[in-house]
């Protein structure tokens, strides 16, 4: 199968996964909710590997791709609290973790040597959309400190970690079922001091109905992990990264924007995001 299927079963899985994190970090205690889903996330993968894969275990891979898990899931503690503040704001920001993913490529695999000036152009138009996107005022808010506070957070720990699955898909050459359990049972590892961290980890009675939903989120993570896992295996990060950094961008800010009503309407300036977005991408996948 070709990259750009696989992008397109991507984006759809992350649109979906958006829209229920959204849902579970509006009605449970972020701490909780993270630690049951890396859980599920978890026994799903390692039963999956003990039924159908089956494969010898290194344990070298075991503990690399184990300590990045555990990093990673403080990095979702952290996307979580942000999107909890703001969802279309925190989307807003979502790309600088996807640039510094495209720099640490470039910089040390070396993949610009796989670049063209269409490929290149392509590039930096889709990171031009999401600016101009990024650079339209938000509301205040005023949770602003804690806010930017998790926001850097998760960027910096995404953008290293999502650049080392790069490495492990491609230089390590980790079998993807591999992968996924040792990346899942590191970030459930990591969440157990992230349950304890977090204070308020009481669930009341109405809530209880939204813990329900957290199998499906961690099978719709999985799911989103999985797939960036396999294009990753298949071309550059500097290829994917860009697309996946629009999708995280745009179509999370519409759901905020018109199903959470956290904002409605698009000015001109949106509109020319979307529109040199558009023009980005068709660069990138007709580059070669």
């Amino acid at each position: 199968m070709n990259w750009q299927l696989v992008l397109l079963l991507n984006l759809t899985i992350l649109v979906i996964a958006r829209f229920t994190i959204k849902l579970v970090a509006d009605k449970l205690p972020n701490a909780k909710a993270i630690f049951l889903q890396y859980l599920f996330c978890a026994c799903f993968v390692v039963l999956y590997w003990l039924f159908f894969d089956k494969s010898r275990i290194y344990a070298e891979d075991f503990l690399i791709v184990g300590m990045v898990g555990i990093v990673n899931a403080w990095g979702t503690y952290c996307q979580w609290r942000a999107i909890k503040i703001n969802l279309s704001k925190t989307s807003l920001f979502n790309p600088l973790s996807d640039v510094l993913t495209v720099i640490l490529a470039v910089l040390i695999l070396n993949e610009i040597a796989s670049w063209n000036l269409l490929f290149g152009s392509g590039i930096v138009l889709c990171f031009v959309a999401v600016w101009l996107f990024s650079s339209q005022k938000t509301e205040s808010n005023n949770n602003a400190k804690n806010w930017l506070l998790f926001t850097a957070g998760m960027v910096l720990i995404f953008g290293i970690t999502t650049f080392l699955m790069k490495v492990f898909s491609s230089t390590a050459e980790i079998p993807s079922t591999q992968f996924l359990m040792f990346w899942y049972i590191g970030a459930f590892a990591g969440s157990i001091p992230v349950f304890y961290f977090e204070k308020n980890n009481k669930v009341n009675q109405s809530e209880r109905k939204w813990i329900l939903l957290i199998p499906f989120v961690s099978l719709v993570i999985l799911g989103s992990l999985a797939t960036s896992y396999w294009m990753f295996r298949l071309t550059e990060a500097s290829r994917v990264v860009p697309f996946q950094s629009m999708g995280g961008a745009f179509l999370p800010i519409l759901i905020g924007w018109f199903i959470f009503k956290e904002r409605k309407g698009l000015s001109k300036k949106e509109i020319v995001a979307f529109l040199v977005g558009l023009i980005g991408a068709i660069f990138i996948i007709f580059s070669k």
